[in-house]
């Protein structure tokens, strides 16, 4: 695994409890909507519409447990890489935590960090030796 690839981990961890996320409330805005409904016509319903909501409620309660478990998934990559980050001093770090970690971008690293873009981009692939040594130790 490269140092980019190590890096990542936690932003394509993030990206997949975001996406989790919004599949949850997705289902509970479907499920909300189909209680509404039939609540509102003031038909009696037989059990079918129940069985629709409760089936619906079946596959919400099994779309928050696979985002709680992305949740943990990323705060604990996101602990790890801080933490291997956090390993080398310097401009290097700071570079690395704003791209990696608080997921700036690129043109807003260098004031972030006070340096020129240049001066940023040497920085980084210094850095990324200095995370590919210590991943190779691992």
């Amino acid at each position: 695994m490269t140092a980019k690839e190590y890096l990542n981990q936690y932003s394509e961890a993030l990206r997949r409890e975001q996406h989790l996320r919004r599949e949850y409330e997705e289902e509970q805005i479907l499920i909300d909507a189909i209680k509404s409904t039939s609540d509102l016509d003031g038909m009696p319903h037989g059990s079918g519409t129940r069985r629709i909501v409760e089936e619906k409620a079946i596959r919400l309660n099994s779309k928050w447990q696979k985002w709680k478990e992305a949740e943990i998934e990323s705060v604990q990559l996101r602990q790890k890489i801080f933490e291997t980050i956090c390993s080398i001093d310097g401009l290097e770090r700071d570079i690395l935590v704003a791209r990696y970690i608080e997921r700036a971008k690129w043109r807003d690293i260098p004031d972030a960090v006070h340096a020129s873009y240049p001066t940023v981009i040497r920085h980084h692939r210094i850095a990324l030796d200095m995370i590919e040594a210590r991943i190779q130790e691992e």
